[in-house]
């Protein structure tokens, strides 16, 4: 949300003919391939705490770390949906807070779903079952577009919580559009964002420095589609503060063009996730794209 220790094949769609440059060299294509991925029987035993009986090598789990709803948009148009998954076999007690762009306690209210009991607040406590979950829509306050994120706490040595945000937007004279991103990593702190800024396309993204006691310098290196630096920036984000913006406004450079965009965070706290905007206002969200390699031991 997340360090992906997965082989990644990322396949970026563009009206490009072939052969223009930023091609994939020597491509060609295959005739049909046989699906040879294999499977072995296993009897099912139902949840499981995330404990050390796990797969060790299966870095795909939910991790410790995966507490953070990087970018919350709530008025104006826009509406985001929470939800939280126990997914182990104890009760969890767990904490939620609200902050604002400057890293401030933000009071929203919330509808809880699919009860409908409202509660305005900053934070709220809670706990939740075994394979319970927990859906929350943030109501228009009918003071316009209102942005943040969102935090969740609790002990994850022998338990987890997974999760996802659903993002609406509606538009006057055109259907409502829905994606959702799933929760992202605190410790995030260096990834790859690939953009696609042609055609109509917009990449936008936000950038959240979760750390309560630093301030962080976000360095960010502009790729093209062969790897090479096209131009390097910095982002400074204070402690607990975020940032949304469109890629092709915050850097020109890649107005027009596909590539990618290294990010590393001078702190190990940082969470992040896309958005990609079509000429008709319709959008999906862009994971951040890491794996452990990435890391310093």
């Amino acid at each position: 949300m997340q360090r992906h220790d997965v082989l990644t094949l990322i396949i970026v769609a563009v009206l490009t003919p072939l052969g223009a440059a930023g091609q994939v060299k020597d491509l060609k294509a295959l005739p049909p391939t046989e699906n040879t991925i294999t499977a072995s029987p296993r009897t099912p035993t139902g949840l499981r705490a995330a404990s050390g009986t796990q797969n060790p090598g299966k870095f795909t789990y939910v991790g410790p770390t995966d507490m953070i709803f990087p970018h919350l948009a709530f008025g104006g148009g826009w509406e985001t949906t929470l939800v939280l998954v126990n997914l182990s076999n104890t009760p969890i007690t767990f904490s939620q807070a609200f902050f604002d762009t400057a890293g401030q306690p933000m009071t929203v209210t919330f509808q809880s779903i699919p009860d409908g009991q409202q509660m305005t607040t900053s934070s709220a406590q809670g706990t939740l079952n075994p394979g319970a979950s927990f859906n929350i829509k943030l109501l228009d306050q009918g003071t316009g577009l209102r942005t943040g994120w969102s935090s969740i706490a609790y002990d994850s040595n022998n338990a987890r919580i997974g999760g996802y945000a659903i993002f609406k937007q509606s538009i006057g004279g055109s259907p409502d559009f829905e994606a959702l991103v799933p929760l992202s990593a605190y410790d995030d702190y260096v990834f790859i964002m690939p953009y696609d800024n042609t055609n109509g396309f917009v990449t936008s993204m936000a950038l959240v420095n979760p750390g309560a006691n630093l301030d962080s310098q976000v360095f960010v290196t502009l790729l093209d589609t062969e790897g090479n630096t096209v131009k390097t920036d910095t982002i400074d984000l204070a402690k607990g503060a975020q940032t949304a913006f469109s890629i092709p406004e915050r850097f020109p450079d890649t107005q027009g063009k596909v590539g990618s965009i290294l990010f590393e965070s001078s702190t190990t706290r940082l969470s992040a996730l896309g958005f990609r905007f079509n000429p008709q206002h319709a959008f999906s969200t862009i994971p951040v794209l890491n794996w452990s390699g990435m890391f310093p031991q």
